[in-house]
């Protein structure tokens, strides 16, 4: 594939040239490439195919954006190599992918500055991030990083945190954490405590994720207190909601709700659409668990017809697919099955869905079946060192109680603080649908923050 965008750019850079190789911390062998995930997926699409056409013109125009960012002064391609940029570019088929990659041509072209150069690489790392495409994500921002790093005014503690985000998306849990560490140093030396209090939350969603539940408990304590003392509602949220989750894996469901109230109370001043359909997700959850799957159920489709991000969505339907089983709705949990089944899903979603669809499968009659997912569940898991998840699908394929049982509530007989809680989540959920391309865990929680 290399070989093909050479000849589509006359000869020009694909790959490191020596001069950007002296500055980056990158292999120095020939024809290594400088983004790697995009070379991956190309080599995986059918030629002229929608995604072939984004990967292609993407690995022609990242490159010369990298050598901007290193030099400025020697970065910008001439006039025949933009106008075949642009051609390239043109040809992409993904409208929302053509407009940012064109504004990136743009950036070299004008020669507009590092700075503005890395906003429009930034707004391009979010659009493939929102997509769920969270492996090429990671190759934007890092190229970002080890070029502006050192840079004065680079805002490193934002960066981490895009970057640490979409190494938990992928998985990729132990870098996400290294990551989430140098940016807390920064923010630190930096005296940012807003970026401080944003990337220990991240943290503490990693440890959660890890199966550190205890030291995830501890970290959110201390963030909520300091987002309480800042007077940020986008931190109060993050860190309220993050604490929910982490009560929902310590089986005190009541205690989530809590904590998810608190992050409602924020989210009225900080007006997030995804912000709120990753909360709602998390509120289903837990309802749920106290045996109030109707609601739960009414949570759950409205985040799956309204949420702006694809990954929200698809964890609404993995939580509606894991509501089908757990109220033995065959139709329904084929219905949901078949909603994703070739939907090209991020570990951790692929995991979930993976276990999900196993039990359904054995609960509605076909065991053999059902062991080959979860089997399968359990390989990711154990790959992305899924510590909880490992151990839960473990039990489930060995016939054991993998989680604690629900503890059902009487609807007619519900606390206070429970129904204000219920009130609210019906109120806010039935915002109307944001307008978006296309529909395409039970699931679990899976994090409080898109960054």
């Amino acid at each position: 594939m290399a070989s093909a965008i050479r000849d589509s750019l006359g000869g020009d850079l694909v790959w490191h040239r020596s001069e950007l190789l002296s500055e980056t911390h990158t292999s120095r062998r020939q024809n290594t490439p400088i983004f790697p995930s995009f070379a991956d997926a190309l080599g995986r699409k059918r030629r002229g195919s929608c995604a072939w056409t984004h990967l292609e013109a993407a690995l022609a125009v990242l490159p010369y954006a990298e050598l901007q960012l290193a030099r400025r002064d020697r970065g910008n391609a001439g006039p025949r190599t933009l106008d075949r940029l642009r051609g390239l570019v043109g040809h992409v088929k993904r409208s929302a992918m053509r407009q940012c990659l064109t504004r990136i041509v743009d950036a070299i072209a004008t020669r507009s500055g590092r700075r503005f150069l890395r906003m429009v690489l930034v707004a391009y790392a979010d659009r493939l991030q929102e997509s769920g495409s969270f492996a090429l994500a990671i190759d934007v921002h890092r190229c970002i990083i080890r070029q502006s790093r050192r840079r004065a005014g680079f805002n490193f503690g934002a960066a981490s945190r895009r970057l640490g985000f979409c190494l938990r998306q992928s998985g990729r849990l132990s870098e996400a954490l290294l990551v989430y560490e140098e940016g807390i140093e920064w923010s630190r030396r930096h005296d940012d405590p807003r970026a401080l209090v944003h990337l220990i939350i991240a943290q503490a969603n990693a440890y959660r994720v890890m199966g550190r539940v205890a030291d995830a408990r501890g970290l959110l304590h201390t963030a909520l207190q300091q987002a309480i003392t800042l007077g940020n509602p986008e931190l109060i949220l993050r860190a309220a909601h993050e604490g929910g989750i982490v009560a929902i894996e310590q089986g005190r469901y009541v205690v989530a709700l809590t904590q998810f109230g608190v992050a409602l109370d924020a989210l009225g001043e900080w007006k997030s659409k995804s912000a709120r359909s990753r909360l709602l997700n998390d509120v289903g959850f837990a309802l749920q668990h106290i045996g109030l799957h109707d609601i739960a159920r009414k949570v759950f489709f409205s985040v799956h017809l309204t949420a702006p991000e694809p990954t929200t969505r698809w964890e609404a339907t993995i939580n509606l697919l894991g509501l089908a089983v757990a109220d033995g709705h065959e139709d329904s949990f084929h219905h949901f099955r078949r909603a994703l089944g070739t939907t090209a899903l991020p570990a951790q979603l692929l995991e979930a869905y993976w276990a999900d669809v196993g039990k359904g499968y054995i609960r509605f009659g076909e065991p053999e079946v059902g062991r080959g997912y979860l089997v399968s569940a359990l390989r990711i898991a154990a790959e992305y060192d899924l510590k909880d998840r490992l151990r839960e699908v473990y039990l489930t394929l060995m016939g054991l109680p993998s989680s604690e049982p629900e503890m059902p509530i009487d609807p007619a007989n519900l606390s206070p603080t429970i129904q204000r809680l219920i009130d609210r989540v019906e109120q806010v959920s039935e915002s109307p649908p944001v307008k978006r391309r296309s529909t395409s865990r039970g699931g679990r929680p899976m994090g409080a923050t898109g960054t």
